[in-house]
This record gives structure tokens, C-alpha cells and sequence, in this order.
């Protein structure tokens, strides 16, 4: 199962800087890719940097603990919002 979540969050990652990319055109210095579930923003000028800062960040266990969460949780997180 690891490997399988570990193939999720490297695709996850590359979709979120390539789509980070493509939004901020041709002529961005600097793309910033915030993570609503942990509150981190990851900034960087380069697609392949952002995407291993993404990929780090996926696979650590902050990000698993905030994911970890039952759907009764996350409706009441929504709520608050």
C-alpha cells in the first residue's frame, strides 16, 4: 500500500506544479503553490524544484496526520470555515 500512496503523491505533486506553471504563464519569476490541508506555501522558480518541495511534503507526516481524518471531521472543519 505504501508504494501505491508514494505513486499517488509524486503524481499529485507533478500535477500541482505543472498546473501551478501553466497558470502563472510564460513570464512568472516565481510560481506559490499554497496546501489548504497544512496551511504551507511553497514558492519556487523553477517547475522541478517546486515539484520535489511538493512531493517532500506529500510524503511527511504532517500532511498524513492532517489527511488522516474521518469524513465526519472533515464536514465539521468545512462547517467552520
Amino acid at each position: 500500500m505504501a508504494g501505491f500512496k508514494n505513486r499517488l503523491h509524486e503524481q499529485l505533486a507533478r500535477r500541482t506544479a505543472r498546473d501551478a506553471f501553466r497558470e502563472a504563464g510564460p513570464d512568472a519569476a516565481v510560481v506559490t503553490v499554497h496546501c489548504d490541508v497544512t496551511d504551507v506555501s511553497f514558492t519556487s522558480s523553477d517547475e522541478a524544484d517546486l515539484r520535489a518541495q511538493l512531493e517532500a511534503h506529500y510524503k511527511s507526516a504532517e500532511y498524513r496526520r492532517a489527511t488522516n481524518i474521518t469524513i465526519e471531521q472533515q464536514r465539521a472543519l468545512r462547517e467552520q470555515r
